[in-house]
């Protein structure tokens, strides 16, 4: 018995404790005790469970964010964008002369402080033009200021100007107030004030009047105008100037001054035509004068010549021979009524190709009612100039006539009792007021 007590107990143990196979568990009350060294193994076998978090935290994957880090520095380069401002700097200052680029129109240049766009366009090629705060007594605060050296060439002239958006200026007034010294026309007999208007694109077309600075018109302040009401181009102004012209042989230098450039659209002043200083001369068009041949020799052409003039253009007759007494004569016709009340003289350059003895020149004035022969200025009859040369003649106004009510001025050229011709141009250029 007992033999066969302790063999099942070895083949217990043996099934139990070395895990064969083919073991089978008994049913006994006393099986229970085993479970626990399964238990046992249980515990141990967590042990892998454990170990395997000790490698899951890979602290490898750190690094990453120090990549992010070194990202960042590729970002702060962009403030190298805040360079750009240098770049804006630059239009400021091609901006600088944008304010005269397309020009500037005002109806009252005053050049109170500051040149307003004008310029020069340096014809001689050594003008200077700038803007002062102390012109001479007379202007209005500031003015422009040039300079100028003028050569001994014939028509030797400087031009200021101002570019403006094309304008409508029919009708209009152009006034300018300007002062030459005297030291500008050097040995020539003098020179000439031109205001003017460019027109037309690329303002090529000039409508001119000239008007001469004489006698007291020197280092003084004159004022020049001209009327656009006959000014062919007067819809489309694109340039507003003046040229100043010096004599035939001046070779004079100094300063010239412009101020109050003024536009008016309707008459600065009350009388019937604005005062004007320039009547005719003739650099772009006959101005109005006609021959006359009613009364008078008829001549054989006559009109308008670019050249020949004293300078520039001039009216010319040409006549055919005159004998004893005839007389051949020049006129224009107002348009209306002219009112030359401010002004003490009418002044003219005349000049006959050929002729015996000396004949007379006579100027006449036609005012107030029926146009007429009118009355006769000065001293009525003056000798012509030397044949061939142009001469210069000053008559006083009438002062038996309405000088308010201006209406024909007529030119006559009497060969009297002894003086004949064998024919040659009379010729008339500058006439003007002063």
């Amino acid at each position: 018995m007992k033999v066969r007590f302790w063999l099942a107990v070895l083949a217990v143990v043996a099934c139990f404790g070395l895990l064969q196979p083919g073991c089978k568990k008994k049913d006994s009350p006393a099986s229970p005790a085993p479970p626990a060294p399964p238990a046992a193994t249980s515990t141990f076998t967590p042990s892998p469970t454990i170990g395997s978090p000790t490698n899951t935290p890979t602290p490898t994957l750190t690094p990453t964010l120090t990549l992010t880090r070194t990202l960042t520095p590729t970002i702060t380069p962009s403030p190298t964008i805040t360079l750009t401002p240098t770049i804006t700097s630059t239009p400021t200052q091609t901006l600088s002369p944008t304010p005269c680029a397309g020009g500037a129109f005002s109806t009252d240049y005053t050049f109170t402080s500051g040149s307003e766009c004008w310029q020069t366009k340096n014809t001689l090629g050594t003008t200077t033009l700038d803007w002062t705060a102390s012109p001479p007594v007379g202007a209005t605060g500031g003015a422009l200021h040039a300079h100028c050296v003028y050569d001994a060439v014939n028509q030797s002239q400087e031009e200021f100007f101002v570019d403006i958006p094309s304008t409508d200026l029919t009708g209009a007034i152009l006034q300018f107030k300007v002062y030459t010294s005297v030291s500008l026309k050097g040995a020539s007999w003098g020179g000439g004030v031109q205001p003017f208007v460019g027109t037309g694109n690329g303002a090529a077309v000039y409508c001119t009047n000239w008007t001469t600075i004489a006698g007291t018109g020197w280092d003084t302040w004159q004022t020049y105008q001209i009327d656009l009401s006959s000014c062919p181009g007067a819809a489309d102004v694109r340039k507003i100037g003046v040229q100043v012209i010096m004599g035939n042989n001046g070779a004079g230098s100094g300063d010239l001054y412009i101020d109050e450039v003024q536009v008016f659209t309707t008459a600065p002043t009350a009388t019937p035509t604005p005062l004007t200083t320039v009547l005719s001369p003739f650099d772009t068009d006959a101005g109005g004068w006609t021959a006359l041949s009613s009364g008078y020799v008829a001549p054989t052409s006559s009109g308008w010549s670019a050249s020949g003039g004293n300078p520039g253009g001039c009216f010319a007759s040409l006549l055919p021979a005159l004998a004893n007494n005839d007389v051949a004569a020049l006129g224009t016709t107002f348009g209306s009524a002219l009112d030359w009340s401010a002004f003490t003289h009418l002044k003219a350059d005349v000049k006959v190709d050929a002729y015996t003895s000396y004949p007379g020149i006579q100027m006449n004035l036609v005012s107030g009612g029926d146009l007429g022969i009118g009355v006769c200025l000065g001293s009525c009859w003056d000798n012509a100039p030397t044949a061939g040369t142009w001469g210069t003649f000053n008559w006083a106004l009438a002062t038996g006539t309405d000088l308010t009510q201006v209406k024909q001025l007529i030119l006559r050229l009497n060969m009297g009792a002894s003086a004949t011709s064998p024919g040659g141009n009379l010729s008339l250029d500058n006439v003007a007021l002063y």
